[in-house]
């Protein structure tokens, strides 16, 4: 109108969000997170690559957004061919042995509090390993059996109350096709691990008699020493034992019927003998029986 030309569609003139490498370009087209826009003598630049590892393992809706991402531009691909698309390289989100095939989610360890055994997806994680038997050592999942290809150790680094720690797990099942890595929380907690979900860390429940003495309200050492045998999950660390009663301060102040004053301050200090004693004489209008 007025000889003015309409104004331009908003998804000609919006401008694309940065990339999580910092240029201007969609998802979809950068090569640091899809392999098929990488050309054939492409490289990364280092600073790049990790600023986008970096946020990649912090936020899990990035990593949904790429998955949906991949699995749409697997469809467009087989519209467009009869052949079958081959798989692409791996993604690098981590040192060497966290690199995965297709999915992110296989490089990440997961805290199960229903599974009795740890399972690891990918054969560089691990230290050792032995052969599994065939057809005995199988993984339930569900309704599905997946046969174990091998058991050995791994080792994996969690968040203590002391801050990162390596953790070794010992017995852990190989699982090339499991959709991602299980530590086994009742596994954990036989050997004394326990998972504080308020702070979402690992931590030892190894500690002495006086610890436990304390938070569980002061009791008698001979309480404290039948903990270990009576309950589950407390191990004394040490051979201190649980402190006496006139040994706690706590103790011996609540426990106490009466509390005797030691203070010796007086408001009018007694100048000679007998002179702060008072005698109060009542005398009694009532006949006794012997008549006095």
């Amino acid at each position: 109108l007025n000889g003015q030309s309409p104004p331009a569609s908003g998804n000609d003139t919006k401008p694309h969000k940065p990339c999580l490498c910092g240029d201007n370009h969609r998802f979809r087209d950068c090569s640091y997170l899809f392999t098929w826009n990488r050309l054939k003598d492409w490289k990364p630049d280092a600073q790049k690559d990790k600023k986008v590892k970096d946020k990649l393992q912090k936020n899990w809706k990035l990593r949904a957004t790429m998955e949906k991402i991949e699995k749409q531009e697997k469809q467009e691909k087989q519209r467009n061919s009869d052949t079958v698309t081959p798989p692409q390289e791996p993604i690098n989100i981590g040192s060497p042995s966290e690199m995965t095939p297709r999915t992110l989610f296989t490089a990440i360890w997961i805290l199960d509090p229903g599974a009795d055994i740890h399972v690891c997806n990918n054969d560089a994680d691990f230290r050792t390993t032995k052969p599994a038997v065939p057809d005995e050592d199988v993984l339930i999942a569900g309704s599905s059996q997946i046969q174990i290809k091998a058991w050995g150790d791994v080792t994996i680094k969690v968040d203590t109350p002391t801050g990162p720690q390596a953790m070794d797990l010992h017995n852990v099942a190989l699982v090339r096709s499991f959709f991602t890595n299980v530590v086994a929380l009742s596994k954990a907690i036989q050997n004394n691990i326990h998972f504080d979900s308020g702070r979402n860390v690992l931590y030892d429940g190894k500690s002495g008699a006086t610890h436990f003495h304390k938070v569980l309200s002061h009791p008698s050492k001979q309480a404290i020493d039948h903990l270990p045998a009576k309950t589950q999950g407390i191990v004394l660390t040490n051979r201190e034992r649980a402190p006496a009663m006139n040994e706690c301060s706590v103790c011996t102040e609540t426990k106490l019927h009466q509390t005797v004053s030691q203070s010796t301050d007086r408001e009018f200090p007694a100048g000679k003998p007998f002179e702060r004693i008072a005698i109060d004489i009542i005398e009694l209008s009532y006949e006794v029986y012997n008549g006095h």
